[in-house]
């Protein structure tokens, strides 16, 4: 899962920032 989010860093840093809880993407 980790390589998933390292291809999407910025979506994930966007999610995150939006949702802390919604690490699963």
């Amino acid at each position: 899962m980790k390589s998933m989010t390292s291809s999407v860093t910025p979506l994930s840093a966007r999610l995150r920032s939006l949702a802390p809880g919604r690490q699963l993407t």
